[in-house]
Order: structure tokens, then C-alpha cells, then sequence
């Protein structure tokens, strides 16, 4: 049996070299969040109307807003994705783009190679180079596995190809995590549940900034604007999330009772799957079963789905409680007190 690889130890320091000196931490924002909010909005719209993308069409793409995406040390970009049937385009059929001449069809797997070398060239020359000796040291090791007789030969063929096979799941794990296109891809072709849309918020709503509150916790707010203001919104369904649980909105005047809705359901099914609660996924169809009640000394009225609920703070003497219910659930309750004896 040859003696053990010594281009393993060599490639184990391209694998996975010293890490770098953490940078010092930052001495405060470069751009004020409030700011950000304000200029988000316009931006995007400048940017869809640069690409003859208008009003009608421009309210039905979406802002990624799973991460900032990090291109390089120098260079992040925030994403906006198309309806979910435009996300990717069939072979031999047109969209938008395809009448511009200043762009041009790519695959994924094509776009997304082009990208890496262009920003992370550094990476992928030792991704490449580093995958190429695995695929190597591995067929390598496996001949030496059929060749192996005695005991000694075989126990050390097999730890060297379980090294191997190590450095080669760790090699994965480190180009899927830098394989962000294709989770976005996925997000946006997947918008019809509620898990892939929590990491989506449309344009039409850009404004409205959603945060999820649970007992006891505390959170940052924007200030508020004219036409605009906060609402907390309790779920009387159930979620699997502690008693107590509310989302915070912060809403525009035209912000309706649907979006309030999609935001509040969309929030929590977030805070579900986060805090691991077991639970099946709810889709587009299950939030069309959800409204939206306003509760006022014990009185309950259900709001219609084009209301802008931001009305209820003209008079501030009336403290409302609004809460997001399920028809499902209150069928199954009215059902249950029915067939009780």
C-alpha cells in the first residue's frame, strides 16, 4: 500500500486555512434605517421604470428580503424578483427582456459560475483546484481499498478515504453556502407558501415594515410618518407560539386589510418554522381563509378586505383590538359546541 497522500496535508490547508483576523466592530450605521426606508421604495421604482417595467406590472414583483446578498467585500445587492411563473424562463420561449438588446438569456448554472469568478475569483480558483484533487484522491483511495490485503493496509486505506470523504462534505457545505442565486430561484418560484413569501414582501407594500413581537420582548421602531402609523395585531387562532404573541405593523393609509393579513400570517409562520414548532406549512389558499376582526368594548366587527385599518386611529379616545382569525378554526369550534352534550 503507498505510503499516505502528502498532497492530503497540503490540501487540507487550502480546504480550510486559518481563518482571518475579525475586522473592528463598527462605530455606527452608514446609512440611517429610517432613510433606507424612505429611499427603498423609490429606488426600486426608478430602477422597474429604467427596465419599462411600469405601475401594474411593477406591483406584482417581488423584494427579497431573506438577506442582503454579498457579492464582494465592496459590493451588496438586494434582490427583486418577478411573479413566480417569470422567475425562469422555458427554453424556446420569450419574456420582457428578451425585446432589450442590452441583455441577454443566460442558464443559472452558466450566470451563476460567471458571477463567482467575477467576485469571488480568489474562491473559486481554489474550489476548482481543491475539487479536482478530492475527485482524485478519492478514486485513488478507493484503489487502494480493492488492493488493500492485511489488516494494517486495509485499516489505513479506510481512515483515509473516511478523511476524504470528510474534506469532501465540508467542501460542499462551503459551495452550497456561497450558491445564493439558486436559493432565490426557489423563493421565488415557490411564492404559493406562506415560508418562501415570508422572505418576499411585494412592492406594492415596500412601506410597511413588519416586526414580530413576543411576550416580554423589545424592538426598535422607525418614526412614524404623516399617513402613516403603528398597529398591533393579535392571532386568535392557533399558531404553536406562546401565549400572548402579537406582530407589530408599521402601515401606510393605504395599506388594506388583505396585506394586513398576508403580513401578520406571513410573520408568524416565520416564527413558527424558526423556533423549530412542528406544524404543516400553509399555503396562498390557507391565508384566503384568515380576516381580520376590530374588537371594541367587547364588540367584534369583521373588516372588509379592501379597508385601510389604519382608519381606526382617527380617534384615538378608541382603543381597538385587532385580531387575525381563521375560518377553519371557528367552524371546528362551532362543530365541537354543536355535537356537545
Amino acid at each position: 500500500l503507498p505510503p499516505f497522500s502528502p498532497s492530503l496535508s497540503k490540501l487540507k490547508k487550502t480546504l480550510f486555512p486559518r481563518p482571518p483576523k475579525p475586522p473592528p466592530p463598527p462605530t455606527g450605521f452608514l446609512v440611517d434605517p429610517n432613510s433606507l426606508q424612505r429611499l427603498l421604495p423609490t429606488t426600486v421604482d426608478t430602477f422597474l421604470h429604467n427596465l419599462g417595467i411600469f405601475k401594474e406590472d411593477a406591483e406584482k414583483h417581488q423584494l427579497y428580503c431573506q438577506e442582503v446578498i454579498e457579492l464582494s467585500e465592496d459590493i451588496s445587492l438586494i434582490l427583486i424578483l418577478p411573479p413566480s411563473d417569470q422567475v425562469c424562463t422555458p427554453p424556446g420561449s420569450t419574456d420582457h427582456f428578451a425585446k432589450l438588446s442590452d441583455f441577454v438569456a443566460l442558464p443559472i448554472n452558466t450566470f451563476e459560475i460567471m458571477q463567482l469568478y467575477t467576485y469571488q475569483k480568489s474562491f473559486m480558483t481554489k474550489f476548482s483546484t481543491v475539487s479536482a484533487r478530492l475527485d482524485i484522491e478519492l478514486l485513488t483511495s478507493q484503489q487502494r481499498m480493492r488492493e488493500a490485503f492485511s489488516k494494517v493496509e486495509v485499516t489505513a486505506a479506510k481512515q483515509l478515504k473516511e478523511q476524504l470523504e470528510s474534506f469532501q462534505e465540508r467542501t460542499d457545505a462551503a459551495w452550497k453556502e456561497m450558491r445564493w442565486i439558486e436559493d432565490a430561484v426557489q423563493k421565488g418560484r415557490n411564492q404559493a407558501t406562506v415560508s418562501s413569501a415570508s422572505s418576499l414582501l411585494p412592492v406594492k407594500v415596500l412601506r410597511d415594515v413588519t416586526r414580530i413581537n413576543l411576550p416580554g420582548g423589545l424592538r426598535g421602531s422607525p418614526t412614524p410618518e404623516p399617513n402613516s402609523g403603528y398597529l398591533r395585531v393579535f392571532p386568535a387562532y392557533t399558531t404553536g407560539l406562546v401565549s400572548g404573541t402579537s406582530v407589530r405593523l408599521f402601515i401606510t393609509e393605504s395599506t388594506t386589510t388583505t396585506e394586513v393579513i398576508h403580513l401578520v400570517v406571513q410573520q408568524l409562520e416565520k416564527a413558527r418554522i424558526d423556533k423549530g414548532i412542528p406544524g404543516p406549512p400553509l399555503t396562498e389558499e390557507d391565508v384566503a381563509g384568515f380576516y381580520l376582526v376590530a374588537r371594541l368594548n367587547g364588540k367584534e366587527t369583521a373588516l372588509d378586505y379592501d379597508y385601510t385599518p389604519l382608519q381606526l386611529q382617527s380617534n384615538p379616545q378608541h382603543k381597538w383590538r385587532l385580531l387575525v382569525r381563521r375560518v377553519a378554526e371557528e367552524r371546528r369550534t362551532s362543530s365541537e359546541q354543536t355535537t356537545s352534550v
